[in-house]
């Protein structure tokens, strides 16, 4: 994100209505809800960040991005609430098919003169494979990680 000079929420009188008018008429989601109550708490400028933060029940962090949003769309109040949807419409690289081909890979013996599989590795297969374009050595770690690791509960 860019970066912002502002730190302040200010509400006029317009403003609060219209945040009130969505609470009350408009269907929100719980984090669009949670939005709205912040910058009404923040708009009346008595709360400090954590105290705003304790009434709306959220985190501190989200408070102070919210505060940074705030400033970085000037004060427009529909992209403070309203999240943007994804655009780029890219394709997940991570299907079912490309997960199943990196745990046939994992199974089998690694290429010479590798002696195990890394992430790396298997990126660099699956590539010379053309089973995808491109894909991150992360993205691979972070799917062995979580469908291979045993659960951490106790027995």
């Amino acid at each position: 994100m860019e970066r912002y000079t502002r730190k302040e929420v200010k509400l006029d009188t317009d403003r609060r209505e219209y945040l009130m008018k969505l609470l009350s008429t408009s269907p929100l989601n719980s984090q669009e809800r949670k939005r709205i109550e912040v910058l009404l708490l923040l708009g009346r400028g008595i709360h400090t960040e954590p105290e705003v933060a304790h009434l709306a029940q959220v985190s501190v962090s989200q408070v102070k991005l919210l505060k940074k949003r705030y400033a970085l769309y000037d004060g427009h109040l529909h992209d403070v609430v309203f999240r943007k949807r994804r655009t780029d419409n890219q394709k997940r690289v991570l299907t079912p098919f490309v997960e199943q081909t990196i745990f046939q890979l994992v199974l089998s013996p690694p290429p010479p003169p590798a002696s195990k599989w890394s992430s790396r590795l298997i990126a660099k297969e699956l590539v010379k494979g053309d089973i995808v374009d491109s894909i991150s050595h992360m993205s691979i770690a972070r799917l062995l990680r979580n469908k291979l690791t045993p659960s951490l509960g106790g027995e």
